[in-house]
C-alpha cells in the first residue's frame, strides 16, 4: 500500500461529503413535512433509516412485478379457459360483424392505396398542428411576460407593492386578443 492510499479512511471519505449529505437530509425533511401526526412520525422513521431499506424495498417491488407477470402469463389464461368455456356454437353479435366487415374493407382499401393513405395522414397531422393555439403575448399593466413554450410557463414581474388581486391580463393567442372578462362573457 502506498503512503497516499494509507491516509484514506472511511471517516475522511465521509467527512468530504458530510455537509452535502446534511443539505440533502434537510431538504428531505422540508419536503416530507406534514401536519398529520402519524405521517410525520412515519416520515421521521424513514429519515432515521437513511436509505437502509432501499434494497429490501427494491427487491420486494421487483419480486411483486415479476410474480404478477408470471401469474398473468400462466394462471390467468388457464383459469379463464375454464371459466369462459364456450357453450354451443360461437356467435358474433350483428353490430360486431358489421363493424369488422367495414374495418376489413377500409383496411384493404388503405393497403391497396398507400400513397393516398400517407397523404391523408400527413394532411391530418398538418391540420392538427396548424389549428393548435399558442399564447403569443401576455401583458399585465403594460408589462409583457416572457413565454417559454417548451416549459409551458410565463414569467412576468410587476413592481413591488402592486395589488395582485385586481390585475387583469391581456392575452394574445395566435392572432386573437382575449381578456378574462371576455372569456367569462363567452361562457355565459
Amino acid at each position: 500500500m502506498t503512503s497516499s492510499a494509507a491516509g484514506i479512511t472511511l471517516a475522511s471519505l465521509q467527512a468530504s461529503v458530510k455537509s452535502r449529505l446534511e443539505t440533502v437530509q434537510g431538504e428531505l425533511r422540508r419536503i416530507i413535512r406534514s401536519d398529520f401526526g402519524l405521517i410525520a412520525e412515519v416520515n421521521g422513521h424513514l429519515l432515521q433509516m437513511q436509505g437502509k431499506m432501499f434494497r429490501p424495498m427494491a427487491i420486494t417491488v421487483c419480486s411483486a412485478i415479476l410474480g404478477s407477470l408470471l401469474l398473468s402469463l400462466t394462471a390467468v389464461p388457464v383459469v379463464s379457459s375454464f371459466v369462459l368455456r364456450r357453450t354451443g356454437a360461437h356467435h358474433d353479435e350483428g353490430w360486431f360483424v358489421r363493424l369488422r366487415t367495414r374495418y376489413l374493407r377500409d383496411l384493404g382499401w388503405a393497403l391497396d392505396h398507400p400513397g393516398v393513405t400517407m397523404a391523408l395522414a400527413l394532411l391530418t397531422v398538418t391540420v392538427a398542428l396548424d389549428s393548435a393555439k399558442a399564447i403569443t403575448s401576455f401583458k399585465i399593466l403594460g408589462f409583457a411576460g416572457t413565454i417559454d413554450e417548451n416549459a409551458k410557463t410565463i414569467d412576468l414581474r410587476v413592481p413591488t407593492g402592486t395589488d395582485l388581486s385586481s390585475l387583469v391580463p391581456t392575452i394574445t393567442i395566435t392572432g386573437a386578443s382575449v381578456s378574462p372578462d371576455q372569456l367569462l362573457m363567452d361562457r355565459n
